[in-house]
Protein backbone atom coordinates (compact mmCIF):
# COMPACT_ATOMS: atom_id res chain seq x y z
CA UNK A 1 0.00 0.00 0.00
CA UNK A 2 2.78 2.44 0.90
CA UNK A 3 4.61 1.80 -2.39
CA UNK A 4 1.59 2.40 -4.64
CA UNK A 5 -0.28 5.07 -2.67
CA UNK A 6 2.04 7.81 -3.97
CA UNK A 7 0.39 7.49 -7.41
CA UNK A 8 -3.18 8.05 -6.27
CA UNK A 9 -6.01 6.99 -3.98
CA UNK A 10 -6.29 3.22 -3.51
CA UNK A 11 -9.61 1.44 -3.02
CA UNK A 12 -8.10 -1.85 -1.97
CA UNK A 13 -4.93 -3.91 -2.16
CA UNK A 14 -4.25 -7.57 -1.50
CA UNK A 15 -1.29 -9.95 -1.51
CA UNK A 16 -2.27 -13.47 -2.64
CA UNK A 17 -1.33 -16.09 -0.04
CA UNK A 18 -2.10 -19.70 0.92
CA UNK A 19 -4.00 -20.90 3.98
CA UNK A 20 -0.87 -20.55 6.13
CA UNK A 21 -0.26 -16.93 5.09
CA UNK A 22 2.67 -17.68 2.76
CA UNK A 23 2.75 -15.24 -0.14
CA UNK A 24 2.28 -16.53 -3.68
CA UNK A 25 4.50 -13.72 -4.95
CA UNK A 26 1.84 -11.57 -6.54
CA UNK A 27 -0.91 -9.17 -5.51
CA UNK A 28 -3.56 -6.71 -6.66
CA UNK A 29 -3.90 -2.94 -6.26
CA UNK A 30 -7.19 -1.23 -7.10
CA UNK A 31 -6.85 2.52 -7.81
CA UNK A 32 -9.67 5.05 -7.83
CA UNK A 33 -8.77 6.24 -11.34
CA UNK A 34 -7.27 4.66 -14.45
CA UNK A 35 -4.75 7.51 -14.72
CA UNK A 36 -3.24 6.61 -11.36
CA UNK A 37 -2.98 2.94 -12.41
CA UNK A 38 -1.24 3.84 -15.69
CA UNK A 39 1.18 6.13 -13.85
CA UNK A 40 2.06 3.27 -11.42
CA UNK A 41 2.73 0.92 -14.34
CA UNK A 42 5.06 3.39 -16.04
CA UNK A 43 7.01 4.20 -12.90
CA UNK A 44 7.19 0.78 -11.18
CA UNK A 45 7.22 -1.87 -13.91
CA UNK A 46 10.60 -3.72 -13.99
CA UNK A 47 11.69 -1.70 -10.95
CA UNK A 48 13.72 -3.46 -8.22
CA UNK A 49 11.85 -3.51 -4.91
CA UNK A 50 13.15 -5.37 -1.85
CA UNK A 51 15.90 -7.02 -3.84
CA UNK A 52 13.51 -8.36 -6.50
CA UNK A 53 12.50 -6.98 -9.88
CA UNK A 54 8.73 -6.61 -10.02
CA UNK A 55 6.33 -6.60 -12.93
CA UNK A 56 3.33 -4.28 -12.90
CA UNK A 57 0.55 -4.51 -15.48
CA UNK A 58 -3.19 -4.09 -15.82
CA UNK A 59 -5.22 -6.91 -14.26
CA UNK A 60 -7.44 -8.72 -16.74
CA UNK A 61 -10.75 -9.95 -15.37
CA UNK A 62 -11.30 -13.61 -16.20
CA UNK A 63 -14.98 -12.95 -16.79
CA UNK A 64 -14.03 -10.56 -19.58
CA UNK A 65 -11.90 -13.25 -21.24
CA UNK A 66 -14.03 -16.43 -21.36
CA UNK A 67 -11.76 -18.01 -24.00
CA UNK A 68 -8.58 -17.52 -22.00
CA UNK A 69 -6.26 -20.52 -22.25
CA UNK A 70 -8.63 -22.27 -24.64
CA UNK A 71 -7.60 -25.31 -26.66
CA UNK A 72 -6.70 -23.12 -29.66
CA UNK A 73 -4.55 -20.51 -27.90
CA UNK A 74 -3.47 -21.87 -24.50
CA UNK A 75 -0.14 -20.81 -22.99
CA UNK A 76 -0.63 -21.88 -19.36
CA UNK A 77 0.18 -25.49 -18.47
CA UNK A 78 -0.75 -27.62 -15.46
CA UNK A 79 2.02 -29.94 -14.24
CA UNK A 80 1.97 -32.74 -11.64
CA UNK A 81 3.75 -36.00 -10.73
CA UNK A 82 7.15 -34.32 -10.82
CA UNK A 83 10.02 -35.22 -8.44
CA UNK A 84 9.99 -33.81 -4.91
CA UNK A 85 13.24 -31.91 -5.44
CA UNK A 86 11.80 -29.90 -8.36
CA UNK A 87 11.23 -26.32 -7.20
CA UNK A 88 10.41 -23.25 -9.30
CA UNK A 89 14.01 -22.85 -10.40
CA UNK A 90 14.24 -26.43 -11.67
CA UNK A 91 10.88 -26.06 -13.43
CA UNK A 92 12.09 -22.92 -15.16
CA UNK A 93 15.20 -24.74 -16.32
CA UNK A 94 13.31 -27.79 -17.59
CA UNK A 95 10.43 -26.00 -19.30
CA UNK A 96 12.45 -22.99 -20.46
CA UNK A 97 14.04 -25.25 -23.08
CA UNK A 98 10.84 -24.98 -25.16
CA UNK A 99 10.44 -21.19 -25.19
CA UNK A 100 10.20 -18.00 -23.19
CA UNK A 101 8.37 -18.30 -19.88
CA UNK A 102 6.31 -15.54 -18.30
CA UNK A 103 5.68 -17.28 -14.97
CA UNK A 104 6.17 -20.45 -12.92
CA UNK A 105 4.38 -21.27 -9.66
CA UNK A 106 4.41 -24.34 -7.41
CA UNK A 107 1.35 -25.08 -5.28
CA UNK A 108 0.70 -27.55 -2.42
CA UNK A 109 -2.86 -28.55 -1.49
CA UNK A 110 -4.21 -29.46 1.94
CA UNK A 111 -3.14 -33.11 1.53
CA UNK A 112 0.46 -32.22 0.73
CA UNK A 113 0.18 -32.94 -3.00
CA UNK A 114 2.36 -30.74 -5.22
CA UNK A 115 1.48 -29.31 -8.59
CA UNK A 116 2.76 -26.43 -10.74
CA UNK A 117 1.64 -23.92 -13.35
CA UNK A 118 3.99 -22.97 -16.17
CA UNK A 119 3.03 -20.09 -18.47
CA UNK A 120 4.64 -19.57 -21.88
CA UNK A 121 4.65 -16.40 -23.89
CA UNK A 122 3.78 -18.20 -27.13
CA UNK A 123 1.10 -20.83 -27.74
CA UNK A 124 3.27 -22.86 -30.13
CA UNK A 125 5.95 -23.27 -27.44
CA UNK A 126 3.36 -24.44 -24.90
CA UNK A 127 1.94 -26.96 -27.39
CA UNK A 128 5.40 -28.35 -28.18
CA UNK A 129 6.13 -28.67 -24.45
CA UNK A 130 2.98 -30.75 -23.94
CA UNK A 131 3.92 -33.07 -26.82
CA UNK A 132 7.48 -33.59 -25.53
CA UNK A 133 7.07 -33.56 -21.73
CA UNK A 134 3.73 -35.27 -21.08
CA UNK A 135 4.12 -38.92 -19.95
CA UNK A 136 7.88 -38.51 -19.53
CA UNK A 137 9.27 -41.26 -17.30
CA UNK A 138 10.40 -39.59 -14.06
CA UNK A 139 11.98 -42.64 -12.41
CA UNK A 140 15.62 -42.32 -11.51
CA UNK A 141 18.08 -45.15 -12.35
CA UNK A 142 17.67 -46.38 -8.78
CA UNK A 143 13.88 -46.49 -9.23
CA UNK A 144 13.77 -48.45 -12.50
CA UNK A 145 12.27 -51.40 -10.67
CA UNK A 146 9.47 -49.25 -9.22
CA UNK A 147 6.01 -50.53 -10.10
CA UNK A 148 4.72 -48.53 -13.06
CA UNK A 149 1.14 -49.75 -12.66
CA UNK A 150 0.48 -47.46 -9.67
CA UNK A 151 -1.95 -44.78 -10.78
CA UNK A 152 -3.71 -41.78 -9.24
CA UNK A 153 -7.44 -41.24 -8.83
CA UNK A 154 -7.64 -39.99 -12.42
CA UNK A 155 -5.87 -43.08 -13.77
CA UNK A 156 -2.58 -41.29 -14.58
CA UNK A 157 0.58 -43.30 -13.76
CA UNK A 158 2.35 -41.75 -10.78
CA UNK A 159 5.77 -42.45 -12.30
CA UNK A 160 5.01 -40.38 -15.41
CA UNK A 161 5.06 -36.59 -15.69
CA UNK A 162 1.67 -34.97 -16.31
CA UNK A 163 1.73 -31.85 -18.53
CA UNK A 164 -1.51 -30.55 -20.02
CA UNK A 165 -3.37 -27.34 -20.70
CA UNK A 166 -4.46 -25.63 -17.49
CA UNK A 167 -8.25 -25.53 -17.47
CA UNK A 168 -9.96 -22.35 -16.22
CA UNK A 169 -11.97 -22.86 -13.04
CA UNK A 170 -15.34 -22.33 -14.76
CA UNK A 171 -14.51 -24.92 -17.42
CA UNK A 172 -13.28 -27.44 -14.85
CA UNK A 173 -16.40 -27.05 -12.71
CA UNK A 174 -18.62 -27.43 -15.77
CA UNK A 175 -16.88 -30.66 -16.81
CA UNK A 176 -17.07 -32.10 -13.29
CA UNK A 177 -20.75 -31.21 -13.07
CA UNK A 178 -21.49 -32.91 -16.39
CA UNK A 179 -19.46 -35.95 -15.37
CA UNK A 180 -21.33 -36.22 -12.08
CA UNK A 181 -24.70 -35.88 -13.82
CA UNK A 182 -23.72 -38.57 -16.32
CA UNK A 183 -22.67 -40.94 -13.54
CA UNK A 184 -25.91 -40.36 -11.65
CA UNK A 185 -27.97 -40.93 -14.80
CA UNK A 186 -26.14 -44.15 -15.60
CA UNK A 187 -26.38 -45.62 -12.10
CA UNK A 188 -29.58 -47.41 -12.92
CA UNK A 189 -28.25 -48.66 -16.25
CA UNK A 190 -25.19 -50.51 -15.08
CA UNK A 191 -25.00 -53.49 -12.79
CA UNK A 192 -22.28 -52.91 -10.23
CA UNK A 193 -21.80 -53.32 -6.50
CA UNK A 194 -19.23 -51.59 -4.31
CA UNK A 195 -17.55 -53.04 -1.25
CA UNK A 196 -16.14 -51.11 1.70
CA UNK A 197 -12.86 -52.51 3.01
CA UNK A 198 -11.33 -51.37 6.31
CA UNK A 199 -8.38 -52.50 8.36
CA UNK A 200 -5.92 -51.94 5.51
CA UNK A 201 -2.20 -51.58 6.17
CA UNK A 202 -0.69 -48.12 5.64
CA UNK A 203 1.39 -49.40 2.70
CA UNK A 204 -1.64 -50.52 0.66
CA UNK A 205 -2.12 -48.66 -2.65
CA UNK A 206 -4.83 -48.63 -5.30
CA UNK A 207 -2.96 -51.21 -7.36
CA UNK A 208 -2.28 -53.58 -4.46
CA UNK A 209 -5.91 -53.36 -3.37
CA UNK A 210 -6.98 -54.23 -6.91
CA UNK A 211 -4.60 -57.20 -6.98
CA UNK A 212 -6.04 -58.51 -3.69
CA UNK A 213 -9.59 -58.63 -5.07
CA UNK A 214 -9.02 -59.51 -8.73
CA UNK A 215 -9.02 -63.30 -8.10
CA UNK A 216 -12.77 -63.13 -7.39
CA UNK A 217 -13.87 -61.34 -10.57
CA UNK A 218 -13.36 -58.32 -12.80
CA UNK A 219 -12.66 -55.28 -10.62
CA UNK A 220 -14.17 -52.15 -12.14
CA UNK A 221 -12.37 -49.84 -9.73
CA UNK A 222 -10.23 -50.00 -6.59
CA UNK A 223 -9.39 -47.00 -4.43
CA UNK A 224 -7.34 -46.75 -1.21
CA UNK A 225 -7.39 -43.08 -0.08
CA UNK A 226 -4.11 -41.75 1.29
CA UNK A 227 -3.27 -39.08 3.84
CA UNK A 228 -0.94 -36.09 3.47
CA UNK A 229 2.08 -38.35 4.04
CA UNK A 230 1.13 -40.69 1.21
CA UNK A 231 0.07 -43.49 3.58
CA UNK A 232 -3.16 -45.45 3.24
CA UNK A 233 -5.86 -44.13 5.58
CA UNK A 234 -6.85 -47.67 6.56
CA UNK A 235 -9.86 -48.15 4.30
CA UNK A 236 -10.73 -48.48 0.63
CA UNK A 237 -13.42 -49.28 -1.94
CA UNK A 238 -13.65 -52.08 -4.50
CA UNK A 239 -16.32 -52.24 -7.22
CA UNK A 240 -17.40 -55.38 -9.09
CA UNK A 241 -19.68 -55.75 -12.08
CA UNK A 242 -21.89 -58.49 -10.62
CA UNK A 243 -23.36 -59.41 -7.25
CA UNK A 244 -21.95 -62.93 -7.56
CA UNK A 245 -18.38 -61.62 -7.81
CA UNK A 246 -18.89 -59.26 -4.87
CA UNK A 247 -20.45 -62.03 -2.78
CA UNK A 248 -17.50 -64.33 -3.47
CA UNK A 249 -15.04 -61.56 -2.53
CA UNK A 250 -16.83 -60.84 0.76
CA UNK A 251 -17.00 -64.51 1.73
CA UNK A 252 -13.30 -65.05 0.99
CA UNK A 253 -11.75 -61.76 2.14
CA UNK A 254 -13.74 -60.79 5.23
CA UNK A 255 -11.46 -61.15 8.30
CA UNK A 256 -8.62 -62.20 5.99
CA UNK A 257 -5.26 -61.22 7.51
CA UNK A 258 -2.97 -59.03 5.38
CA UNK A 259 0.30 -57.68 6.84
CA UNK A 260 -0.79 -58.73 10.31
CA UNK A 261 -4.17 -56.95 10.16
CA UNK A 262 -7.60 -58.51 9.68
CA UNK A 263 -9.63 -56.86 6.94
CA UNK A 264 -13.35 -56.18 7.33
CA UNK A 265 -15.24 -56.33 4.03
CA UNK A 266 -18.83 -55.12 3.78
CA UNK A 267 -21.21 -53.50 1.33
CA UNK A 268 -20.48 -49.82 0.75
CA UNK A 269 -23.27 -47.43 1.69
CA UNK A 270 -24.00 -44.15 -0.05
CA UNK A 271 -23.91 -41.00 2.05
CA UNK A 272 -27.71 -40.71 1.88
CA UNK A 273 -28.26 -44.32 2.99
CA UNK A 274 -25.75 -43.96 5.84
CA UNK A 275 -27.33 -40.73 7.10
CA UNK A 276 -30.79 -42.27 6.90
CA UNK A 277 -29.64 -45.34 8.86
CA UNK A 278 -27.97 -43.18 11.50
CA UNK A 279 -31.12 -41.06 11.81
CA UNK A 280 -33.23 -44.18 12.33
CA UNK A 281 -30.75 -45.48 14.89
CA UNK A 282 -30.70 -42.18 16.79
CA UNK A 283 -34.48 -42.08 16.79
CA UNK A 284 -34.67 -45.63 18.06
CA UNK A 285 -32.11 -44.99 20.81
CA UNK A 286 -33.59 -41.67 21.95
CA UNK A 287 -37.06 -43.17 22.04
CA UNK A 288 -35.95 -46.37 23.77
CA UNK A 289 -37.49 -48.32 20.90
CA UNK A 290 -36.51 -52.00 21.26
CA UNK A 291 -35.83 -54.38 18.42
CA UNK A 292 -38.96 -56.44 17.72
CA UNK A 293 -38.18 -59.93 16.42
CA UNK A 294 -40.65 -61.77 14.16
CA UNK A 295 -43.41 -64.00 15.52
CA UNK A 296 -42.02 -67.26 16.78
CA UNK A 297 -38.57 -65.98 17.77
CA UNK A 298 -39.52 -64.86 21.27
CA UNK A 299 -38.74 -67.35 24.01
CA UNK A 300 -42.16 -67.76 25.57
CA UNK A 301 -42.86 -68.27 29.28
CA UNK A 302 -43.30 -71.85 30.44
CA UNK A 303 -47.06 -71.53 30.85
CA UNK A 304 -49.35 -70.42 28.06
CA UNK A 305 -51.78 -67.56 28.67
CA UNK A 306 -55.42 -68.50 29.26
CA UNK A 307 -56.50 -67.45 25.76
CA UNK A 308 -53.94 -69.85 24.26
CA UNK A 309 -55.05 -72.88 26.31
CA UNK A 310 -57.35 -75.56 25.03
CA UNK A 311 -60.95 -74.40 24.54
CA UNK A 312 -62.97 -74.39 27.79
CA UNK A 313 -66.39 -75.90 28.06
CA UNK A 314 -69.39 -73.82 27.12
CA UNK A 315 -70.49 -71.55 24.30
CA UNK A 316 -68.97 -68.41 25.79
CA UNK A 317 -65.63 -70.11 26.03
CA UNK A 318 -65.79 -71.16 22.39
CA UNK A 319 -66.65 -67.60 21.34
CA UNK A 320 -63.80 -66.20 23.43
CA UNK A 321 -61.38 -68.73 21.95
CA UNK A 322 -62.49 -67.93 18.42
CA UNK A 323 -62.02 -64.21 19.06
CA UNK A 324 -58.52 -64.80 20.46
CA UNK A 325 -57.59 -67.02 17.53
CA UNK A 326 -58.75 -64.32 15.14
CA UNK A 327 -56.64 -61.72 16.95
CA UNK A 328 -53.56 -63.95 16.90
CA UNK A 329 -54.10 -64.63 13.20
CA UNK A 330 -54.31 -60.87 12.52
CA UNK A 331 -51.04 -60.26 14.37
CA UNK A 332 -49.36 -63.04 12.42
CA UNK A 333 -50.53 -61.56 9.11
CA UNK A 334 -49.14 -58.12 10.00
CA UNK A 335 -45.79 -59.54 11.06
CA UNK A 336 -45.51 -61.71 8.00
CA UNK A 337 -46.23 -58.72 5.79
CA UNK A 338 -43.70 -56.48 7.53
CA UNK A 339 -40.86 -58.87 8.29
CA UNK A 340 -40.95 -62.07 6.28
CA UNK A 341 -41.67 -60.24 3.05
CA UNK A 342 -38.32 -58.50 3.56
CA UNK A 343 -36.54 -61.70 4.61
CA UNK A 344 -37.66 -64.25 2.04
CA UNK A 345 -34.37 -66.02 2.67
CA UNK A 346 -35.46 -67.09 6.15
CA UNK A 347 -36.42 -70.76 6.09
CA UNK A 348 -39.33 -72.04 8.16
CA UNK A 349 -38.82 -75.54 9.57
CA UNK A 350 -41.45 -78.01 10.52
CA UNK A 351 -43.06 -78.05 13.98
CA UNK A 352 -40.50 -77.44 16.69
CA UNK A 353 -40.56 -77.06 20.44
CA UNK A 354 -43.86 -75.71 21.70
CA UNK A 355 -44.38 -73.79 24.94
CA UNK A 356 -45.04 -77.00 26.86
CA UNK A 357 -42.44 -79.30 25.35
CA UNK A 358 -41.83 -81.22 22.15
CA UNK A 359 -44.76 -82.07 19.90
CA UNK A 360 -45.08 -84.75 17.29
CA UNK A 361 -44.78 -83.71 13.67
CA UNK A 362 -48.46 -84.27 13.05
CA UNK A 363 -49.78 -85.30 16.45
CA UNK A 364 -52.75 -83.55 18.05
CA UNK A 365 -52.33 -81.05 20.80
CA UNK A 366 -52.70 -82.76 24.10
CA UNK A 367 -54.88 -81.52 26.92
CA UNK A 368 -53.48 -78.52 28.68
CA UNK A 369 -50.85 -77.92 25.97
CA UNK A 370 -50.90 -74.83 23.81
CA UNK A 371 -50.66 -74.96 20.04
CA UNK A 372 -47.23 -75.73 18.63
CA UNK A 373 -45.39 -72.59 17.57
CA UNK A 374 -43.75 -72.68 14.15
CA UNK A 375 -40.33 -71.22 14.90
CA UNK A 376 -38.48 -69.63 11.92
CA UNK A 377 -34.90 -70.70 11.53
CA UNK A 378 -32.63 -67.70 11.02
CA UNK A 379 -30.52 -67.86 7.90
CA UNK A 380 -26.83 -68.34 8.64
CA UNK A 381 -25.23 -64.90 9.00
CA UNK A 382 -22.08 -64.67 6.92
CA UNK A 383 -20.43 -61.85 4.95
CA UNK A 384 -21.50 -63.58 1.73
CA UNK A 385 -25.12 -63.70 2.93
CA UNK A 386 -25.14 -60.01 3.80
CA UNK A 387 -23.54 -59.02 0.49
CA UNK A 388 -26.57 -60.37 -1.39
CA UNK A 389 -29.04 -58.27 0.64
CA UNK A 390 -30.08 -54.65 0.73
CA UNK A 391 -29.01 -52.58 3.80
CA UNK A 392 -32.43 -52.81 5.53
CA UNK A 393 -32.50 -56.58 5.08
CA UNK A 394 -28.95 -56.84 6.43
CA UNK A 395 -29.93 -55.01 9.62
CA UNK A 396 -33.05 -57.14 10.07
CA UNK A 397 -31.13 -60.41 9.70
CA UNK A 398 -28.35 -59.22 12.04
CA UNK A 399 -30.97 -58.05 14.52
CA UNK A 400 -32.73 -61.40 14.59
CA UNK A 401 -29.45 -63.24 15.12
CA UNK A 402 -28.40 -60.82 17.87
CA UNK A 403 -31.77 -61.05 19.58
CA UNK A 404 -31.67 -64.85 19.71
CA UNK A 405 -28.23 -64.72 21.37
CA UNK A 406 -28.93 -61.81 23.75
CA UNK A 407 -32.25 -63.30 24.89
CA UNK A 408 -30.30 -66.15 26.50
CA UNK A 409 -28.41 -63.63 28.65
CA UNK A 410 -31.14 -61.07 29.41
CA UNK A 411 -34.58 -62.08 28.17
CA UNK A 412 -36.46 -59.10 29.64
CA UNK A 413 -34.27 -56.46 27.98
CA UNK A 414 -33.16 -58.37 24.88
CA UNK A 415 -35.15 -56.12 22.55
CA UNK A 416 -33.69 -52.87 23.91
CA UNK A 417 -30.12 -54.19 24.01
CA UNK A 418 -30.43 -55.49 20.45
CA UNK A 419 -31.73 -52.12 19.28
CA UNK A 420 -28.74 -50.38 20.85
CA UNK A 421 -26.25 -52.73 19.21
CA UNK A 422 -27.81 -52.35 15.77
CA UNK A 423 -26.44 -48.81 15.72
CA UNK A 424 -22.98 -50.32 15.15
CA UNK A 425 -21.50 -51.03 11.71
CA UNK A 426 -22.48 -54.34 10.15
CA UNK A 427 -18.90 -55.63 10.25
CA UNK A 428 -18.68 -54.92 14.00
CA UNK A 429 -22.01 -56.65 14.63
CA UNK A 430 -20.84 -59.67 12.64
CA UNK A 431 -17.67 -59.80 14.72
CA UNK A 432 -19.79 -59.87 17.91
CA UNK A 433 -21.93 -62.70 16.54
CA UNK A 434 -18.82 -64.69 15.71
CA UNK A 435 -17.30 -64.07 19.17
CA UNK A 436 -19.56 -64.97 22.16
CA UNK A 437 -17.00 -63.52 24.58
CA UNK A 438 -17.07 -60.08 22.93
CA UNK A 439 -20.86 -60.21 22.77
CA UNK A 440 -21.07 -60.89 26.52
CA UNK A 441 -18.87 -57.85 27.17
CA UNK A 442 -21.10 -55.64 25.02
CA UNK A 443 -24.24 -56.96 26.72
CA UNK A 444 -22.76 -56.13 30.14
CA UNK A 445 -22.00 -52.59 28.96
CA UNK A 446 -25.54 -52.19 27.65
CA UNK A 447 -26.99 -53.46 30.94
CA UNK A 448 -24.95 -50.93 32.88
CA UNK A 449 -26.14 -48.14 30.60
CA UNK A 450 -29.77 -49.17 30.99
CA UNK A 451 -29.39 -49.48 34.79
CA UNK A 452 -28.18 -45.88 34.96
CA UNK A 453 -31.38 -44.58 33.38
Amino acid sequence: HDTFSVFGDIRSCKVAADALGNSYGYGFVHFETEEAAQDAIVKLNNMEVGGKRIQVCMCENRKDAPNANSVDNFTNLYVKCFPAHWDEEVLKEEFGKFGKLTGVAVRIDGQGRRCAFVNFEDHADAKECVNKMHMRDMRSPEEDSKDESEVGTDGHPLTRLYVQRAQPKAERERLLKNQYAHEEASKGKRSSISLYVKGLHEDVTDSTLRQLFEPFGRVLSASAPRDSNGKCRGFGFVTYGTVQEATKAVSQMHLHVINGKAMHVDLAESKQDREARQARANHRFSGNMPFRPPMGMQNRPPMSPPSMMGPPMGGKGRAHSAHAAHAVHAVQVVLVGQVFHMLHHVLVLGPDIGPCGPCGPCGPVGPGCGPCVMRPKIMEVTPATLASMSPPMQKQLLGEKLYSEIARMDYDRAGRITGMMLEMDNSDILALIESPEQLQVKVREARQLLDQR
